[in-house]
């Protein structure tokens, strides 16, 4: 489960009803924790974080290293970005790489990814619903 605090419009989630999960942009958050995707009203009890994945990462316009050295490092050089995998998650680094000015880690959820993106470039994070 996640919280309404943690949510923008625009953060991309799964809505889960009826035994169906649907994969929703959000475009407005309203009070008594209500998620609105356009005509659609879910409570927030029925949304859920999706987890950051490779196929994710790639469908956000990041690139992985090519180098098999650093082959768990995924970088989205565009917006000075660097996403490496870890055991628990994803560690984000922002800045270039002889002078990274922030790191975050445990990283684990696309509408993390997406918040992160948006404070530090004041730009929403290119995102396919996939």
């Amino acid at each position: 489960m996640i919280t309404t605090n943690e949510l923008r419009i625009g953060n991309i989630v799964d809505c889960k009803i009826n035994g169906l999960t649907e994969r929703r942009s959000i475009t407005a958050i309203g009070s008594q924790d209500n998620v609105y995707f356009g005509d659609i009203t879910y409570t927030v009890d029925s949304v859920y974080p999706i987890p950051l994945t490779a196929a994710l990462l790639e469908a956000c316009g990041f690139k992985k290293n090519e180098d098999l050295r650093y082959s768990n490092i995924w970088y989205f050089i565009k917006d000075r970005f660097t996403i490496t995998q870890l055991r628990h998650g994803w560690q984000v680094s922002y800045g270039l790489y002889d002078s990274i000015a922030i790191i975050w880690e445990g990283v684990l959820f696309v509408h993390q990814l997406q918040n992160l993106h948006f404070a530090l470039t004041n730009q929403e994070l290119p995102m396919v619903i996939v």
